[in-house]
């Protein structure tokens, strides 16, 4: 077996889609021009290894989607250790699709999300509902069906015989300085990995900063490995007290990039769908801001952080199950194929070891670091304060940066959105064609969702009237909210656009 490669300008740089014929030797991939690709091995993204090595299946941190050609002449696929991507794969009559783009799949097939289905939201955030939790099949319009492959090795013959192993890191950790020196250890390899000589490309570094506990801790492990660029919101007001522009000074970042939280709103690009069509409803867009400042580098990120690091966390397992109703997945990973932008989801290496993690943050040695109140992570605050930074200037409330969606109405989105994205939504709201069966479905759904979250919505009126009344959450499980639905149908509707115009 081998492979063919087409490349496509104007596909997203990193995007990729192999499509696998039953019994025969050529394995065709069509892909974009930062896809690094070679007769038995292709891959998007780096790992903590030797690149010429092209190990990547055996990483214990890949941030990166790959496949080579095995030994016994099957095909073998890697997803990302983070889980913040996935391999989706559809199998149509004698042929095999896989890509890491699930809009890419369904232009390809010309193949649409089920518009009267309304569970894709909980479906694409069931990856922080733990490996053993997260949906794997994602249901199509006319009965079809995608797989999502998360956390795992794939293994696919000539004959079609399909076998999947489990990613796991296989590291421990003892201590503090066994835990920080391995992790050090692999941002370098990682680094190593992305500016390798031998790639057709190689990667710059820049990280985000605040005055949280999460993107300090990553800046100094960043800065510690060459990164000399950090970016940072110091606007619109409520930004501004995270502005963690001074801890970078302090830090001895020489490129400092401040940015508003809200330019999002003026953009004309439909990032909105891009952050949509990647499963996720509005959480990551902001950060678009500073999209020149990263293309064509690794972004180091501090994506669960308040759970890995948290040191009074609570269901601690080794299966990435963060035990969160409130989950957002922060995916935009479209917006990184995009942007030639590989991100480095720093705490969740190793996330696999989360009890080894959690055991350290409760340790004797790390006493010194605690806070002793809810907010109060000893392993970050160890890290940044070993370099100069007061306890007093970060770690103090916990703010972050970001949007989400899920509880807006389309009417109040207006305000949340750019008015080029807005009015593209209304568009393809207006273009839906729903049958009665499906409309009947819906009203049902809707009451239900608007039951199950009231408190949600009463708990913002008494907020707003300064009202001294908080409701509980008696929630028992996650739900899609309607206008999530309608979000994620219309932004895979959008990119399916961006890759039909490639094909």
């Amino acid at each position: 077996m081998y492979f063919s490669s087409d490349v496509r300008e104007q596909l997203p740089p990193l995007s990729w889609l192999v499509i696998m014929r039953k019994g025969e030797e050529e394995v065709k991939i069509l892909r974009g021009v930062r896809v690094e690709c070679e007769k038995n091995f292709f891959v998007s993204g780096c790992w903590d290894g030797d690149f010429e090595a092209v190990d990547f299946l055996n990483a214990h941190f890949a941030c990166c989607t790959g496949g080579i050609i095995g030994k016994h002449e099957e095909l073998k696929l890697c997803t990302p250790d983070h889980m913040q991507e996935s391999i989706y794969s559809v199998k149509k009559d004698n042929i095999y699709y896989f890509s890491n783009s699930i809009a890419f799949i369904l232009a390809k097939l010309e193949y649409e999300l089920d518009k009267g289905y309304m569970f894709y939201e909980e479906d694409f955030n069931s990856v922080y509902f733990g490996i053993k939790r997260c949906v794997n099949n994602l249901r199509l319009a006319n009965g079809e069906i995608l797989t999502m492959h998360r956390l795992c090795n794939i293994s696919i013959d000539k004959d079609f015989n399909v076998k999947t192993e489990r990613r796991t890191s296989g590291l421990h950790f003892y201590n503090f300085n066994d835990y920080y020196s391995k992790l050090l250890c692999t941002m370098k390899k990682i680094r190593d990995n992305a500016q390798s000589v031998y790639r057709k490309f190689q990667y710059g570094m820049v990280t985000t900063i605040s005055r949280g506990y999460d993107a300090p801790c990553v800046s100094v492990i960043a800065h510690e490995i060459g990164c000399d660029k950090a970016l940072t919101f110091n606007s619109p007001a409520k930004y501004k007290e995270d502005n963690g522009a001074e801890i970078a000074r302090k830090l001895g970042f020489s490129s400092i990039e401040e940015g508003d939280g809200n330019l999002y709103k003026s953009n004309t690009d439909l990032w909105e769908a891009e952050n949509s069509g990647s499963g996720a409803t509005g959480c990551a867009v902001q950060f678009n801001a500073f999209e020149k400042n990263y293309e064509n580098c690794l972004l180091f990120m501090g994506v669960r952080g308040d759970s890995l690091w948290n040191k009074n966390a609570v269901g601690v397992n080794s299966d990435m199950d963060y035990l969160s109703l409130d989950t957002d997945a922060d995916l935009n990973f479209e917006h990184y194929y995009r942007t030639n932008t590989i991100v480095i989801y720093l705490p969740m290496f190793a996330a696999d070891s989360w009890p080894d993690i959690h055991r350290i943050s409760n340790s004797e040695e790390m006493k010194s670091w605690c806070t002793n109140n809810n907010y109060d992570r000893p392993i970050p605050r160890r890290i940044v304060e070993s370099k100069g930074i007061e306890r007093k200037d970060f770690g103090y409330a916990k703010m972050g940066a970001g949007i989400s969606l899920h509880f807006e109405t389309l009417g109040r989105l207006k305000n949340k959105m750019s008015p080029m994205s807005y009015k593209s939504l209304l568009d393809f709201k207006k273009s839906l064609h729903r049958n009665i069966f499906q409309h009947v479905s819906m009203y049902f759904y809707v009451i239900k969702y608007y039951f199950y979250n009231y408190h949600f919505y009463f708990n913002y009126l008494f907020d707003r009237f300064h009202i001294p009344i908080s409701l509980k959450d008696r929630r028992k499980k996650y739900m899609s909210s309607p206008i999530s639905s309608l979000l994620i149908l219309w932004g895979m509707s959008e990119m399916k656009k961006r890759y039909k115009k490639a094909l």
